[in-house]
C-alpha cells in the first residue's frame, strides 16, 4: 500500500525550517573567503547565540522550565535531561563545526547534498530502531536515486579549482548524521512531555557551552578575533535565520516523525549558491542534485504517516 505524502502541521513546520535553512546556508556561504575561511568553532558559536537567548527568554516567560527542573512535579526525568544535553552536543558542537568545515572545503553544492543524504538516512534508520517509526522497504528506491546523485556530484567535480573539495564529503556526512542523531534525542524528549521552548533552551545551551569551552581553551577570550568584521556581521544574519529554522524544526519534531523532518533545503540552497556565488554547476552535478531531490521525495512518499505527539 502506498502512503501519500501528507502535508500536516508537522510537515508545514518542517517546510518552514527548510526555507530558513536555505537562507542560513546562503549567508553561511557568503562568509567564506578562500584565503581566510571562517573558523568552524567560532562560526558555530555566533550561529547559536540568538536562538539560545530567545529560547531561554521564552522558557522563563512561559514557565516551561518546570519539566527540566529536578524536584518539580512535572520533571521529565534524568534520562530525558541527558538526551537533550546529548542532542545539543551532537547538533551544535559536532554537527555545526563539521558543517562549516565542509562548506569551507567544498562549498554548498557538495556539502548540502552529502549532509542532507546522511541526515535523511540516519533519521530513518535511527527513528525505526529506537522510536518505532516504521517505514516501507520501498524507500530503498529513493535511496538508490540519492546514491546515484551523490556519485554524479562527486564525478562532476573532477575539474573543481579547489583541490581539497573532496574533504567536504566526510565532514558533510558527519554533520548530517549528527543532526539526525540530535533530532532523534529531541523527538524522544518531546514525546515524554518536555515543553518545546525549554527543551530547545537546554539543547542549545549544551552545544554553546562545549563550543565556548573549546574556543577559550584554544585561543582565550580573544577567540572572536578569528573572524573578520564582515564575516561576523554575515554570520549574525545567518544566525537569525538559523534561529527561525531551529524553532520551526523543534515544532515539527513534536508533530511528525524524525524521518519526515530530516529533509532539507538542498534544491533552494544549491540554486542560490550557483546564482550568487558562482558555485561550480556542471550537467552531471545538476543531474545529481535533481536525483537527490527526487530520491528524498520518493523516500517521503513511502514513510509511514506520523502519529502526532504534541508537547
Amino acid at each position: 500500500m502506498r502512503h501519500p505524502l501528507p502535508l500536516g502541521p508537522g510537515e508545514r513546520w518542517a517546510g518552514l525550517a527548510t526555507l530558513c535553512y536555505a537562507l542560513t546556508n546562503t549567508f553561511l556561504r557568503a562568509t567564506i573567503d578562500p584565503a581566510h575561511p571562517p573558523d568552524p568553532v567560532v562560526a558555530a558559536i555566533v550561529r547559536l547565540l540568538p536562538v539560545t537567548a530567545l529560547a531561554w527568554t521564552l522558557t522563563f516567560v512561559t514557565r516551561g522550565k518546570a519539566t527540566l527542573r529536578p524536584g518539580s512535579a512535572r520533571f521529565a526525568g534524568w534520562r530525558v535531561l541527558a538526551a537533550i544535553l546529548l542532542s545539543g552536543a551532537a547538533s551544535y558542537f559536532i554537527g555545526n563545526s563539521a558543517y562549516q568545515s565542509a562548506l569551507n572545503q567544498g562549498g554548498v553544492n557538495v556539502t548540502i547534498p552529502v549532509a542532507q543524504s546522511a541526515s535523511l538516512w540516519s533519521g530513518i534508520l535511527l527513528g525505526g530502531a529506537f522510536l518505532g517509526e516504521h517505514f516501507d522497504l520501498r524507500v530503498a528506491w529513493g535511496g538508490l536515486a540519492v546514491m546515484i546523485g551523490l556519485v554524479l556530484i562527486t564525478t562532476g567535480r573532477a575539474f573543481d579549482p579547489r583541490p581539497d573539495w573532496y574533504l567536504a564529503i566526510p565532514f558533510g556526512a558527519v554533520a548530517g548524521a549528527s543532526y539526525a542523531t540530535a533530532n532523534l534525542f529531541m523527538r524522544s524528549a518531546y514525546r515524554r512531555g518536555v515543553a518545546q521552548s525549554s527543551g530547545l533552551a537546554l539543547n542549545t545551551l549544551s552545544g554553546l557551552t562545549l563550543l565556548l569551552a573549546t574556543a577559550i581553551a584554544r585561543d582565550g577570550i580573544a577567540f572572536i578575533a578569528r573572524l573578520t568584521p564582515s564575516a561576523l556581521a554575515t554570520l549574525f544574519v545567518a544566525s537569525i535565520f538559523n534561529a527561525g529554522a531551529l524553532f520551526s524544526l523543534s515544532r515539527a519534531l513534536t508533530l511528525t516523525t524524525a524521518g519526515r523532518v530530516n529533509t532539507g533545503s538542498l534544491a533552494i540552497s544549491t540554486l542560490l549558491a550557483a546564482l550568487l556565488f558562482n558555485e561550480l554547476m556542471t550537467p552531471p552535478i545538476a543531474l545529481g542534485i535533481a536525483l537527490i531531490v527526487g530520491g528524498v521525495l520518493l523516500v517521503q512518499r513511502f514513510l509511514h504517516p506520523a502519529s502526532p505527539q504534541t508537547a
